[in-house]
């Protein structure tokens, strides 16, 4: 249970350091959920990078939380949107995500 709230408290550590400068640019709250997701999807990309021994590489929750931000991101464009360009973002977003354990060691 202790594995969970330290793994919790850096996911949303470093969440909320994308999501504050993203205020510093422009207000927005599209911005904001956009660099909130984006940072908590490194953090949790990172996890394993950081600290192999204790966490395990997690590539489907990556894929997902990506996904979700990929979503989020083309709210955040101006115009209108149809579905195509929602779920292209959530494919992509999915893809990047599950191979995120074999990239983030070059960061």
């Amino acid at each position: 249970m202790s594995k969970i709230i330290e793994a919790a408290g850096i996911i949303t550590f470093i969440a909320l350091i994308f999501a504050v400068t993203s205020l510093l640019s422009e207000f927005s709250l599209k911005r904001f959920l956009v660099a909130l997701l984006f940072g908590a999807y490194l953090g949790f990309a990172g996890l394993s990078f950081f600290e192999p021994a204790k966490w395990k590489p997690q590539p489907i929750w990556c894929g997902l939380i990506a996904s979700l931000a990929g979503i989020a991101f083309v709210m955040d464009l101006p115009g209108p949107h149809d579905l195509n360009a929602f779920v292209l973002a959530a494919i992509i977003g999915f893809v990047v995500g599950v191979f995120a354990p074999l990239w983030v060691r070059y960061m």
